[in-house]
């Protein structure tokens, strides 16, 4: 049925053949559109010169750009002068430095902190802890003082006088206590 109808495309390619008589270069569609695009734009650019120089402009170029160069003064800043604007700052923050240590640092009186200790707790402490206190450690917290020299129980109490003071009915009550 195809092959009946006169306009059709296979019917026409079979009378004329496969070739259809035009002929196009051989990269033209990879680079068509690129030319589309640059023959639109150059024809929507303005056909008259936008930009304009004066006569005179390249005569005078190079005289004009070395006196805009040369007008202008650089400062030039010594290293000397600079060091010696910060030596009077210098000073300054270092006294400030050393009044500051010494009144707030180095002036610290040390307190003693047994001094803060009350009596009563020295002696409830040595009364609890009396198993771990011994000779050595006696002997060197009181390396200055001599024991010879302290007088210790006197050698004449006789021996009634030592009885009459155990007899003593508030002495027999305070010995039972401390037991």
């Amino acid at each position: 049925m195809k092959s009946d109808i006169k306009n059709s495309e296979y019917f026409i390619s079979t009378k004329i053949g496969k070739k259809t008589g035009f002929k196009t270069p051989s990269n033209y569609f990879n680079n068509l559109e690129d030319a589309i695009v640059a023959k639109v734009t150059e024809e929507n650019f303005s056909k008259k010169n936008g930009f304009t120089v004066s006569d005179s402009y390249f005569n005078n170029l190079e005289e004009n750009i070395i006196n805009k160069i040369t007008k202008k003064e650089t400062k030039i800043i010594s290293f000397k002068e600079s060091v010696l604007k910060l030596i009077p700052l210098a000073t300054a923050a270092s006294i400030i430095l050393f009044i500051g240590l010494n009144s707030f640092i180095f002036n610290k009186t040390e307190e003693n902190p047994f001094d803060k200790l009350a009596d009563f707790e020295v002696e409830n402490w040595i009364s609890n802890n009396i198993s771990l206190i011994n000779d050595d450690d006696l002997a060197l917290t009181y390396n200055d003082v001599e024991f010879d020299d302290l007088e210790t129980i006197p050698n004449s109490i006789s021996n009634d006088e030592l009885e009459n003071y155990l007899n003593n009915e508030e002495n027999l009550s305070l010995i039972l206590e401390n037991d």
